[in-house]
């Protein structure tokens, strides 16, 4: 697909290959700073670090901050190289260029939210928007790096039920991922160091775990349903999104499995929350995918 695209095509790729990389290392970093409880590793201070451009010492919980604000700034950066690229090559696809501009505009809001967060002292939502922005941006460049490489056949199967189910998916894995940011933010993960059920039933955190895992198991039996749906001599390009998505979801939930029993370990954290995020971006792409695919039929 990449070998089809003209040189400024590629580029613009690449450059929003990289930006959502960079969003998804945001995300991840951002989880680590809540599990670590590096919020306050800088001091409490924005943009500086302690009125420094970068950690003094050998303050890990002010590197960590520091690491994630540093990737904000690559982020910014790269998404504005993106768009010069859309400018001067791609301006004529809006299905590309549009959810990047969104992406854009989502970016800036984002970062205000970031510094509210510190500088309001972390209240407890604040963190939560924060989070659902960022994943909302990198959604958007998924949707925009699909929509340019992905051009379906002319004749090709189209299911609204499978749509239908997909869409479905997509939002069980949003929930998904804000009720475990809920589940961190809220300090409720130590409440239930068991797996699959807690001990402890009755507490305010106890719920939310069991909230989260539930929607975990719900998510579980969705993707079932979706890969027992399609059928590969349709489309070969839908029946191998539905089964990475529930292999993205067996690696999740074993990681997240093996961060309870394991004592919270930092680093399965985020490759927890790394699996979320790209099983959230597969779910985008494919729902890309099924847009396009019925914008064919309804041409034909």
């Amino acid at each position: 697909m990449i070998n089809q695209l003209s040189r400024g095509e590629r580029l613009y790729f690449w450059l929003a290959g990289l930006t959502a990389a960079l969003v998804l290392l945001l995300i991840i970093l951002g989880a680590v700073v809540r599990v670590t409880d590096a919020e306050s590793g800088c001091g409490g201070t924005w943009p500086l670090c302690d009125g420094s451009p970068w950690p003094s010492g050998s303050n890990e919980l002010a590197w960590i901050d520091w690491a994630h604000r540093l990737n904000t700034l690559f982020t910014v950066l790269s998404i504005f190289g993106a768009c010069y690229a859309a400018r001067r090559f791609i301006r004529d696809r809006k299905d590309v260029t549009t959810p990047l501009y969104l992406g854009l505009g989502l970016l800036g809001i984002q970062s205000v939210l970031g510094a509210g967060t510190m500088l309001l002292h972390e209240p407890s939502t604040l963190p939560l928007v924060h989070l659902g922005f960022a994943v909302i941006m990198l959604s958007c460049l998924v949707a925009s790096i699909t929509a340019l490489l992905y051009q379906p056949h002319t004749h090709i199967f189209y299911s609204d039920k499978f749509s239908t189910a997909v869409q479905g998916a997509t939002l069980m894995i949003f929930m998904v991922l804000m009720t475990g940011a809920l589940v961190v933010g809220s300090e409720s993960s130590k409440v239930c160091p068991t797996w699959p059920l807690c001990r402890d039933t009755a507490s305010e955190a106890a719920i939310i775990n069991l909230i989260h895992r539930g929607s975990v198991l719900l998510l579980g039996i969705t993707l079932l349903s979706l890969v027992w749906q399609v059928d590969r001599s349709y489309d070969q390009v839908s029946f191998t999104g539905a089964v990475v998505l529930l292999a993205l979801y067996g690696l999740q939930v074993a990681l997240g499995a093996l961060y309870i029993l394991s004592d919270f370990h930092a680093s399965l954290s985020a490759l927890h929350v790394t699996t979320a995020g790209l099983m959230w971006a597969a779910a985008v792409a494919l729902n890309v995918v099924l847009v396009k695919q019925q914008q064919v039929v309804e041409q034909g």
